[in-house]
């Protein structure tokens, strides 16, 4: 109910129903004006001050309008950097980051440490690999009483310090322009690893930037006369202007090892990005 009346005030405000952030839908094509709702929390994102602006007169009325208190003392305006649902966000650089201050001691309670591991697991979404670290953690954040600060085990802090050397792979410049050019991989336990790489415009590769396997993308090639029909599948397919001809292989490596399919194709997505 709280996450429905807010995104209704947003409307009401102005914002536009595709600016809203969303996992399960398309990421905006415009970003001039974006903005995440979490229950009762919102987050804006302005490219222009002025724009920003005019954008928190037409909320506060809207909040007015709605007859909704807010909670003043937690209002951040026009900020050129902000701490939130655990991620530090800046414009200068631009850029979002674990908000490194949550790990500081050595003792912590099960609840708490079970927060923090529910922020390290979302930005794990975006390095999967990164999951394979945690372990013994899990054990902590289940023991009881749930509340009561103790001492972390070794091998936990030691997951926490793994964590902590490998998250400066974690921030994502959110100004950088995609490179103009389309890496595909595949890896397989039979066969071994491929790496192919096509050149593209920047629209094109931003366009394929924004699909979202789990919203059931995946794209298409340009079939060529002599190509065998497509097989059907589940999703919404996208059509890129390419065909297989506009690639080239640069890895063609036999398989010399055998792994569950997510780690060999974590291993195939590596040897594309190296």
């Amino acid at each position: 109910v709280a996450q429905d009346s807010m995104i209704a005030i947003c409307q009401h405000a102005g914002i536009l129903e595709e600016s809203i952030l969303s996992l399960d839908h398309d990421s905006p094509g415009n970003q001039k004006e974006t903005c995440f709702v979490a229950t009762d929390d919102l987050v804006l994102v302005h490219r222009s001050r002025q724009t920003g602006a005019a954008t928190l007169q037409r909320l506060d009325a809207s909040f007015e309008d709605h007859h909704v208190l807010r909670n003043t003392k937690k209002d951040v305006s026009l900020a050129s950097s902000v701490t939130a649902l655990g991620c530090d966000l800046s414009n200068n650089p631009v850029k979002v980051e674990p908000n490194g201050t949550k790990l500081t001691t050595r003792n912590a309670s099960p609840r708490a440490l079970h927060a923090c591991l529910g922020v390290w697991e979302w930005f794990a979404i975006m390095q999967r690999p990164l999951f394979s670290i945690y372990d013994s953690i899990y054990g902590f954040v289940r023991s009881q009483p749930a509340g009561q600060v103790r001492d972390v085990p070794s091998k936990v802090q030691d997951e926490m310090l793994l964590t902590l050397l490998l998250a400066p792979l974690l921030p994502i410049r959110l100004d950088r322009a995609p490179l103009p050019l389309l890496v595909a991989t595949d890896a397989s336990k039979d066969f071994g690893f491929g790496v192919s790489v096509s050149k593209c415009n920047v629209s094109e590769a931003a366009e394929v930037c924004r699909l979202a396997e789990r919203r059931g993308d995946y794209v298409r090639l340009t079939a060529d006369p002599d190509d065998p029909g497509e097989l059907p599948r589940l999703g919404k397919p996208h059509r890129l202007p390419l065909s297989k001809h506009d690639f080239r292989t640069v890895i063609s490596a036999k398989s010399q090892w055998k792994a569950h399919s997510g780690v060999l194709e974590a291993h195939g997505y590596l040897l594309g990005l190296k």
